[in-house]
């Protein structure tokens, strides 16, 4: 009996050993967590990076990512480290991308033209005719102008004189096709020491080097005053100016009066002065002036870019049976793993299938050989946001108000450069606008001036490229206009009017007719749905004229 209750004894033991050892094996796997740096992108190419987790307690020393299909161009990425001076490809040019705002000097004589309205400066102590007057009068302060038409200032910009694009230009160097990356910069491995960028970045030349790619026809801004000589002598005073007058009396010159140049055409050209070339241009870039790399051209590596994560082997073109495109593998080397309670991130380059929710797989391998599969949803978004915009009130006197309303199709993350132009300002004016809750509406508004040489259509404008949903795609320009009438209309002339009786009557029904009449830009044009004031006695009648001015 005693045999009997031992030997059952001794079997429980052996159980209950067996459960406690199957227990100890299963929690000793790995435990994964993943996420990745966004879960909505745009559709291109693009670097992704994915996180894992490891809850523990086994270490993971094999990651691999699986996409579906309908994804290319699949690969880990480089590190170039920062300070870095790489190749441009000899497959590819040596583009690069200016951007604005950017100092170059010209490496090129350059005649320019300046449009109708620039600004210009008249020194003291020159000449100028007033027609107004019939005489000369010389300036006793500066004085601000601007040229009443378009006008070539002959070859007044010289090699060495500071300039900058007025929007990102795309430009060749000519001479070193060295660029330095000025950050820890990601790239995607093609083969052997060549790379490309997944996204535009920056870098910076090497040594002084000219460029070219601009046109005749092409603005810039000077970065230095200019002192040139207009080709065209006729100017109009911005502000009012202090001269004197035939020489001897002095008196002023008002804001708005057309006057001449007279004994020279010599003019300043203030900075940030907008001037356009004539014929084709090159510029030099000084060393170590930022450009943008374009998207997608190949660099080739003078020294080895360092794999991501460090001390991690990358292997591409992996079969996995969860997708037909080839994966992407990750190994620690030696000791290199994710340990317990630890993370470690994983970059790659990929270019993204059209709009769609897709799920990318991710699969961890522990050090004991066990794997977990997790599964991560990615939606892609290629549309295009679109806009418009309204104006109200569509005709609007000096100094008034006027209310300007953008609708999105979608929410934006950003909506920047709403311009106004009026007819022959100088320069834009840019708008502040205020979003609603969802970023959906977006209002502002811009107040008209007094200057009345402005009057007729002005152009409101949102630049495409400066809005873009929350993904990053970018919209497409779109703008409205709204016509400015500064002048007050010519006094009417009621003689116009017949068929009143000469002498009473008691006939009290009469009909009045007529075609009223503006004045708009200095023209007489027909009242279109405009309001003509009728008086009878203390009486007022309003009445809405037609669209050619008719009313009765």
């Amino acid at each position: 009996m005693k045999d009997r209750l031992a030997l059952v004894i001794a079997v429980l033991l052996l159980t209950s050993t067996a459960f406690v050892i199957s227990t100890t094996s299963v929690s000793a796997t790995h435990t994964p967590t993943v996420s990745i740096d966004d879960d909505a992108v745009k559709a291109g190419t693009m670097v992704r990076t994915i996180t894992i987790y490891n809850a523990g307690p086994a270490p993971i020393d094999n990651v691999r990512v699986i996409l579906p299909s309908g994804f290319s161009n699949f690969a880990p990425t480089k590190k170039v480290p920062k300070d870095n001076i790489v190749e441009i490809e000899v497959s590819t040019n040596n583009l690069i991308i200016l951007r604005a705002g950017t100092l170059v000097q010209l490496a090129t004589t350059e005649a320019v033209e300046l449009a109708d309205n620039t600004d210009v400066i008249r020194l003291e102590n020159t000449w100028v005719y007033v027609p107004d007057w019939g005489e000369n009068a010389m300036l006793k302060e500066n004085g601000l102008l601007e040229v009443r038409q378009a006008t070539n200032t002959g070859d007044n910009l010289v090699i060495g004189d500071n300039v900058a694009p007025v929007l990102d230009k795309e430009l060749t160097l000519t001479t070193d096709n060295r660029v330095r990356v000025i950050a820890d910069t990601q790239v995607v491995l093609v083969s052997g020491n060549t790379v490309k960028l997944p996204e535009n970045a920056l870098v910076e030349v090497v040594v002084d080097d000219d460029a070219t790619g601009y046109g005749s026809g092409e603005n810039v801004t000077l970065k230095v005053e200019k002192t040139v000589t207009l080709q065209d002598n006729h100017v109009r005073t911005v502000n009012l100016v202090n001269v004197r007058r035939g020489g001897v009396t002095s008196t002023n010159i008002d804001a708005g009066v057309s006057i001449e140049l007279y004994v020279n055409n010599n003019a300043v050209l203030p900075v940030a002065t907008k001037v356009k070339f004539t014929s084709a241009a090159t510029v030099t870039l000084p060393e170590n002036t930022d450009v943008i790399r374009p998207a997608e051209n190949r660099l080739e590596l003078i020294s080895l870019a360092e794999n991501q994560p460090d001390n991690w082997m990358q292997t591409t073109g992996v079969s996995d049976p969860l997708s037909t495109v080839a994966a992407v593998e990750w190994k620690g080397i030696g000791d290199n793993k994710i340990a317990k309670e630890k993370s470690l991130t994983f970059p790659f380059a990929v270019t993204t299938p059209g709009t769609g929710t897709y799920t990318i797989y991710v699969r961890t391998t522990d050090n004991l050989g066990d794997s977990k599969i997790k599964e991560i949803p990615f939606t892609v978004d290629g549309d295009a946001p679109t806009a418009t915009v309204t104006v109200s009130p569509r005709w609007v006197k000096d100094n008034q108000v006027i209310n300007i309303r953008v609708e999105a199709s979608e929410t934006l993350a950003k909506l920047e450069n709403v311009m106004v132009e009026e007819n022959n300002a100088p320069e834009n004016t840019q708008i502040v606008m205020t979003p609603n809750a969802d970023n959906t509406v977006w209002t502002g508004s811009y107040m008209t001036g007094d200057n009345s040489k402005r009057d007729g259509t002005a152009k409101i404008y949102v630049i495409g490229a400066q809005f873009e949903d929350l993904v990053g795609n970018k919209g497409s320009s779109v703008e409205n206009t709204f016509t400015v009438d500064r002048l007050k209309p010519f006094k009417p002339n009621i003689s116009a009017l017949t068929g009143f009786p000469t002498s009473p009557t008691n006939d009290g029904s009469w009909t009045i007719e007529g075609t009223a009449q503006d004045n708009f830009r200095g023209d007489t044009v027909n009242l279109e749905n405009g309001t003509v004031k009728i008086r009878f006695g203390t009486d007022v009648v309003d009445v809405t004229a037609n669209a050619v001015g008719y009313f009765y």
